[in-house]
């Protein structure tokens, strides 16, 4: 065994003597250190969880509503992908995930200005 090893395990041995082979108390300051990666890994999963349920909530509402100009401006980096696939690969998984609930066909539209917003291309 080399020595570094060896200082290695002679660590371990003493942080188990010590505590008893209980885990040792955190610090005030160690408690928060892991709250900016959860909000992270909160935010990476949660953002494009929340499109599937904002597009079934904007196919229930008439089209003049402020909220699928909010959608549209909120979920932009999404429709633009929408737009922007290839159809049959990501396009149709966000579209299947889009209308998946939906009481109508969604669609994507991009604006005279560039801007993506939310259409209903028709009824079911």
């Amino acid at each position: 065994m080399s020595s570094r090893s060896r200082s290695c395990w002679q660590w371990l041995e003493s942080r188990v003597a010590r505590f008893g082979g209980r885990k040792r108390p955190r610090r005030r300051s160690e408690r928060w250190d892991d709250s900016p990666a959860v909000a992270l890994i909160a935010v990476l999963v949660g953002y494009p969880l929340s499109f599937g349920p904002a597009c079934w909530v904007c196919s229930r509402v008439p089209e003049s509503s402020y909220l699928l100009d909010v959608a549209g401006f909120f979920y932009s980096p999404i429709l633009r992908a929408w737009w922007s696939a290839d159809p049959g690969t990501t396009g149709n998984l966000i579209a299947g995930y889009a209308n998946l609930g939906a009481g109508g066909r969604l669609t994507v539209a991009k604006m005279l200005d560039g801007r993506f917003c939310i259409i209903q291309s028709g009824w079911r």
